[in-house]
């Protein structure tokens, strides 16, 4: 369930910027994206999506 939920959130903020979070991440660090990477909303997505991402890696690996 909580992979589920986790999952979910990924797919809306991958939706959202149209992109996966290690590319959202690239672009931020380079300077390509196309909004300002300290403004709050996009610092407030980084870290929600960093959140959903982090924890989803960690059950999925713990997963047979």
């Amino acid at each position: 369930m909580k992979i589920a939920a986790l999952k979910e959130a990924v797919a809306r903020f991958e939706q959202k910027w149209g992109m996966t979070l290690a590319e959202f991440s690239r672009r931020c660090r380079e300077g390509a994206l196309d909004k300002d990477i300290y403004s709050w909303d996009v610092e407030q997505d980084f870290w929600a999506w960093e959140q959903a991402v982090t924890p989803l890696k960690h059950y999925e690996a713990l997963r047979p």
